[in-house]
């Protein structure tokens, strides 16, 4: 099969299923609607971007963001996919047939063209270059000015990388430290990482079009989390979305927490079959137009209907467009400290390092 019929095929079978297909790669619901809103790659403005896909086929536009030819940027849901997640062409191309359940494409030879059996994917060589998180280093300082201590349990998962490449339509645009987590599935097996990356001195994120990113995955990203620590004595763990998010929370509410990243994968998420856990603190956050809610609630039936664990509860924060970091950093060194105090005494094996 040559590429051009092989991206044919792809496009064809994503007709018609592009809302779908871009939640499920991360794409929070809220800018999917056909109305106007804020644009989920520059973040800004309130009405600057439309998703009208037309023909089924994922089309959109945002009047502020640039084009390759410098002009206004529109386009289909491929080009979408790829600015959003930091993809390349081929890697879009993979992921979406993947996601799709479509075989790799053949050679004249009859065989699959995938990749060879020998080649590490990229996410393993960032895994593999990390190093922990240095004190005060960049991720730890970055860290801090988000008022968040790292528990020396979590400190053993996360990693740092000190120089890493920041890509933009295939090109890299720089090189910046960047916080790297491991991403597993419900087995515990490493898919792929997520990273963020910060600037030089630790002060914030890098000055980037998305700091954030998950890296190609080695299968479809369902029921993962970042495990930040395991379970507590009675088999519990809050699940919040991002990692700063969850380590809030975890502080909040003195429970280990797992990230699960985005709220697609929120909706997704069963128990995990390597580790025991029984009760669940779902954490949202409050987003403006309720499809954290709407996640974490329906999450929250399916489990319940399940009978597999016990939903302790569902937590949003009080404000619209607030997470559980946000609260946290509202409240004035004194109650942090106290919070801190508590947490160590409901998660003693998780006690507090640097």
């Amino acid at each position: 099969m040559s590429a051009g019929r092989d991206r044919v095929d792809i496009y064809e079978a994503a007709r018609g299923r592009w809302r779908e297909i871009l939640t499920h790669f991360g794409i929070p619901p809220r800018y999917l609607t056909g109305k106007p809103t804020a644009c989920p790659l520059c973040r800004e403005g309130r009405d600057r971007f439309v998703f009208d896909d037309k023909g089924g086929d994922g089309t959109f536009l945002c009047r502020v963001c640039r084009g390759r030819h410098g002009g206004i940027l529109a386009g289909r849901g491929m080009e979408l996919l790829m600015r959003y997640r930091g993809w390349d062409w081929p890697t879009a191309l993979r992921e979406v047939r993947a996601y799709l359940g479509l075989p790799e494409p053949r050679t004249r030879g009859g065989r699959p063209r995938g990749r060879r059996s020998v080649e590490v994917p990229w996410f393993e060589r960032v895994w593999r270059e990390a190093r922990p998180v240095a004190p005060d280093g960049p991720v730890e300082r970055y860290l801090a000015s988000r008022g968040l201590r790292l528990p020396q349990v979590v400190r053993r998962v996360l990693r740092e990388h000190p120089r890493l490449a920041y890509f933009e339509d295939s090109r890299v645009m720089g090189h910046w430290p960047a916080m790297v987590a491991p991403v597993v599935n419900p087995r515990g097996e490493r898919v792929t990482v997520h990273v963020t990356y910060v600037s030089a001195d630790g002060s914030g994120k890098a000055p980037v079009r998305a700091p954030r990113k998950i890296l190609p995955p080695r299968e479809p990203l369902r029921a993962v989390a970042v495990r930040l620590e395991p379970p507590d004595g009675q088999g519990r763990v809050g699940l919040a979305e991002g990692i700063e998010t969850a380590l809030a929370a975890r502080w909040l509410f003195g429970v280990p927490v797992w990230a699960v990243l985005n709220t697609a994968v929120f909706k997704q998420w069963d128990p995990p079959e390597d580790v025991t856990v029984r009760r669940v603190l779902l954490l949202g956050d409050h987003d403006a137009h309720f499809a954290g809610h709407a996640a974490l609630f329906a999450l929250a039936q399916r489990l319940s209907r399940q009978g597999r664990v016990v939903i302790e509860g569902v937590r949003f924060p009080s404000r619209p467009g607030e997470d559980w970091n946000d609260v946290w950093c509202r409240l004035d060194p004194a109650a942090r400290l106290a919070r801190m105090a508590r947490a160590r005494g409901a998660v003693p094996e998780a006690a507090e390092g640097g």
